[in-house]
């Protein structure tokens, strides 16, 4: 649940960012989860606790979200919305999902992570259908800009003091640049399907 529950209106402007930067996935099966949520005094958003009044505007949302993938049209098109009963959290949510997945590969889109700019969907689709040390795909974001220099930080803020190996370099597959990980992130990402 979010706060603008019961309206859609913020994942059909992430979808349609999605469709205008990368639209051959406009034909893509889509499959949205629901994440359940417990009703309690106050609203905590993050942790999937909401208020009675809260709990009734998310019904509302969900109930919206099954009408336009039942109407099959526009970003909803090939959609299937899956409402979990309890709480899950984001990982498990995912894992939810993937259960439905048939495709090789998979987009995990949030759905607050508006599109900016143009990606090279079909150069990330080759990287990870060609290159077998390539199994995830981070789409760029503010947090990971500069993620090398980051990274020392990042690596260095307990007592113990570690060296970036030098092997932590960019590599580049498919005219895609790709810079190694040392952490999972869960913003918006293509991974092989398997690899979850």
């Amino acid at each position: 649940p979010v706060p603008s529950c019961p309206s859609t209106s913020l994942i059909e402007v992430t979808l349609t960012s999605l469709i205008q930067y990368a639209p051959p996935l406009i034909k893509a099966p889509m499959i949205v989860v629901c994440d359940g949520a417990k009703v309690t005094e106050t609203n905590n958003y993050r942790r999937g606790r909401v208020t009675d009044d809260m709990s009734k505007a998310y019904e509302g949302y969900k109930n919206r979200l099954e009408q336009l993938s039942k109407a099959n049209m526009g970003v909803w098109e090939n959609s299937k919305i899956i409402q979990l009963s309890s709480r899950h959290g984001f990982g498990f949510a995912v894992r939810e999902g993937l259960r439905q997945v048939s495709t090789p590969f998979v987009l995990v889109l949030q759905h607050d992570r508006v599109f900016m700019r143009e990606f090279n969907l079909l150069g990330a689709i080759k990287a990870l259908a060609f290159e077998k040390s390539v199994n995830y795909i981070l789409l760029q974001n503010t947090s990971t800009l500069g993620y090398l220099k980051k990274l020392g930080d990042l690596l260095n803020k307990g007592k113990h003091k570690v060296q970036i190996p030098s092997q932590i370099q960019q590599l580049v597959v498919a005219d895609v640049p790709l810079t190694p990980l040392v952490q999972w992130l869960d913003s918006t990402h293509i991974c092989k399907t398997e690899w979850y």
